[in-house]
């Protein structure tokens, strides 16, 4: 369980990266092709759901925290929304976003909960980024701008934001994996095929 638990951490420290690349890039090239960042947002989306899904049944132990299925439908779903609609790409990309935050932002709050529960102060911190988090979602969902270069710099930011508050919540997480799986252990019911 504490590989597993190792694992998904550094995959979600990976995906944070990824966004925070790609938010660079949106914030340095805001004339970049929509289509053509609509296209590789759709492989990353269709590959990390892919993985996601395949990580679950490669495991011989089930850990219902983690929502890897879930997730990985998502993602499957989103990436084929925009490989199917690329032109729409500037109109949905925020609201799309905008819903994966606030997903993944619910997983957090439970870390966050598990952190509170283990009497580690780092849980405040976790919980005021998720928060923020959750928010930068909000934003996107109830405003997406309409001109896209205010969408690649509004989306740029965004995703920096988004994806530094993912990696220092991670690294968090990490710091603490032993006491959080010993948690999980107390808490969470674990079926061992």
């Amino acid at each position: 369980m504490l590989k597993k638990f190792n694992q998904i951490i550094n995959e979600a420290i990976g995906i944070s990266i990824i966004f925070l690349l790609l938010g660079i890039i949106f914030l340095i090239y805001p004339n970049i092709s929509i289509t053509v960042v609509a296209y590789l947002i759709a492989f990353i989306l269709i590959g990390s759901g892919i993985y996601l899904i395949g990580l679950e049944f490669t495991n011989r132990i089930i850990f219902f925290p983690m929502d890897t299925i879930f997730n990985g439908i998502i993602s499957i779903i989103l990436g084929t929304i925009i490989l199917i609609y690329p032109n729409l790409f500037q109109i949905i990309i925020p609201i799309m976003l905008g819903i994966y935050f606030i997903i993944d932002s619910i997983f957090k709050l439970k870390m966050a909960t598990l952190l509170r529960r283990i009497d580690n102060t780092s849980w405040i911190f976790t919980l005021l980024l998720t928060i923020l988090s959750i928010i930068c979602g909000i934003i996107l969902i109830v405003n997406p701008i309409d001109s896209s270069i205010a969408i690649a710099l509004f989306t740029g930011i965004t995703l920096i934001v988004y994806s530094i508050t993912g990696i220092v919540d991670m690294i968090l997480f990490k710091k603490n994996t032993n006491d959080l799986v010993k948690e999980f252990k107390k808490n969470i019911k674990i079926i061992e095929e």
